[in-house]
């Protein structure tokens, strides 16, 4: 027996036709129907779910969803892994006769040599370590939890990354030795090391650099939390006053900044914007297998640029603050709670309650400031600064 699928039926490649699509809908696609035979996409169940929150994120249809996604078909489809693959008919040969493994004597590598480089499962999604690497993160992490950046060697990026870290050795210095650069290139590393900063190199080819700048604060922080290194992840245009460590809570799995001027009254409220109510430049996770495991979540369900040729929205901010709050209110658990000061934001209606949840704390926004709360709330002329962006 098939699992439950959702039908999308296709006229042609442009036309999407949804069925119980609205009346002006079926009007405009019926113009266009003569000669043409429906195209039927079966999905799986999974799949089916996943576009449904999509339209219910995007507040759109089905159809308008659907014709988003053939319109960015049309104007630059992507190549597909199936493409290189021809049928019998073409080549002589089967497509399982195409996948079989080349010999040893081959030109394409061996299936066997391919497995054995492939990282185990809990290995994916993080930095590319040596064992200096590591001894470095669990050494500088061993007395004090981590401060952590990233950059490439372009000026633009350097100059805010060493400005973050100039601003680490002034203000706090006993914190500079648990200050670590992630160098996504040689010069960037270069440049730190000039500046006698700790740098581990993450080297990213140039073309897989715009993919790797969304995930990499999530890489720095599911790399923490494997290794059991606690750390703040910070996004290189933050300039440290003091040490932020005096202001965690310690009685949450993540603690970050926020944009709201005023959480108490607008922290997930549904006419606010999605990406205002976490501000991702600066996280702090404490290392366990649940801050692990919700980390490998985010990034497995959001590793692809694209999903059917529908783009991933550039801001990761906005696409983490959704994978949270479909957690924390649009789920049958109540596997996350939200936190500030002494509110608690969660699901009061579960089906499944946890025991134990993914617990987020929201710092407060006039001492872990961002750049509108420090100059037009003026939070650095109160008392308790500790970040500025």
């Amino acid at each position: 027996m098939l699992p439950a699928r959702l039908v999308f039926p296709l006229l042609g490649a442009l036309v999407p036709v949804v069925v119980g699509s609205p009346p002006e809908d079926a009007k405009r696609n019926r113009a266009g129907m003569e000669g043409l035979v429906p195209l039927y996409l079966w999905v799986q169940n999974k799949t089916k779910q996943r576009f449904l929150n999509m339209c219910r994120e995007e507040n759109v249809s089905i159809s308008e969803m659907l014709m988003r996604w053939a319109s960015f078909q049309a104007v630059e489809r992507p190549a597909l892994p199936g493409d290189q693959w021809r049928t019998r008919s073409e080549s002589g040969v089967s497509p399982a006769e195409q996948m079989k493994p080349e010999s040893t004597g081959g030109v394409g590598p061996n299936l066997r040599e391919v497995t054995k480089e492939r990282k185990p499962l809990g290995q994916t999604f993080m930095l590319d370590l040596r064992e200096a690497d590591v001894n470095l993160l669990k050494k500088a992490g061993r007395k004090q939890s981590l401060l952590a950046t990233w950059t490439t060697g372009e000026s633009k990026y350097m100059s805010l990354a060493l400005n973050l870290a100039l601003s680490v050795r002034r203000n706090t210095p006993h914190l500079e030795r648990s200050f670590v650069c992630i160098a996504l290139d040689r010069e960037a590393r270069r440049a730190m090391r000039k500046h006698r900063f700790q740098t581990i190199l993450h080297a990213v080819p140039r073309l897989d650099l715009k993919d790797a700048i969304w995930k990499m604060r999530w890489f720095i922080l599911h790399t923490f939390a494997y290794f059991g290194v606690n750390g703040f992840v910070l996004d290189s245009d933050i300039v440290v006053l003091r040490s932020p460590f005096e202001v965690l809570k310690g009685d949450a799995d993540f603690e970050v900044m926020t944009d709201h001027f005023w959480p108490e009254l607008h922290l997930w409220e549904y006419w606010t914007r999605p990406e205002e109510h976490i501000n991702t430049g600066c996280i702090y996770v404490k290392a366990s297998n649940r801050t692990k495991a919700f980390l490998y979540e985010f990034l497995e369900d959001h590793n692809e640029t694209q999903v059917g040729g529908i783009p991933r929205h550039w801001m990761d901010q906005q696409v983490f603050n959704k994978f949270v709050q479909r957690k924390l209110f649009h789920s049958s658990s109540d596997l996350v709670h939200g936190l500030y000061e002494s509110q608690i934001y969660r699901n009061t209606r579960p089906l499944l309650p946890v025991v134990d949840p993914i617990r987020i704390r929201i710092l407060d926004p006039v001492v872990v400031a961002h750049g509108m709360n420090y100059f037009w709330i003026r939070a650095h002329e109160r008392p308790g600064q500790v970040i500025g962006e």
